[in-house]
């Protein structure tokens, strides 16, 4: 039976996982210590009789907002709404399925031409949609 040759370096537990709490310890506290010393400022009580014009979703959201506002063609039966809400659903399992479908020997994207491809123009359709949420009138 062979023996193994010893590796140097510290062991996991208990140095680096001390290591790892102190900092993390640390982060916290700072945290805390900023919360409580500058807190944000909560701004106008909310008004559920007014409603704000124009009417924007948060900024992660707007690339779906301006896909909503973009699709206006139904297909078939199918409705422009319900093709609205589902089209970027199937875009997001396009994007988990993306490293099965463009898998191969190589790791440098230079090699991996279809997988940066999609995500160039998937990038791109965010930028778009972002933009066109942004500019065009609340229907």
């Amino acid at each position: 039976m062979e023996e193994k040759e010893k590796v140097e370096g510290w062991p996991f537990i208990p140095n680096h996982l001390l290591m790892e709490a102190f900092a993390a310890t640390i982060m916290i506290a700072g945290l805390i210590f900023l919360a409580t010393y500058f807190p944000t400022p909560l701004g106008d009580p909310a008004d559920p009789f007014t409603t704000l014009t124009p009417i924007f979703p948060e900024w992660y959201f707007l690339p779906l907002f301006g896909f909503l506002k973009f699709w206006i063609w139904d297909i078939g039966p199918i409705s422009a709404k319900v093709i609205g809400v589902l089209a970027p659903g199937v875009f997001g399992l396009i994007l988990l399925l993306l490293p099965f479908w463009d898998k191969g020997e190589e790791y440098h994207p230079s090699k991996r031409k279809k997988g940066i491809a999609l995500m160039i123009i998937m990038a791109i359709m965010l930028v778009l949609f972002s933009y066109y949420s942004i500019i065009t009138e609340v229907v």
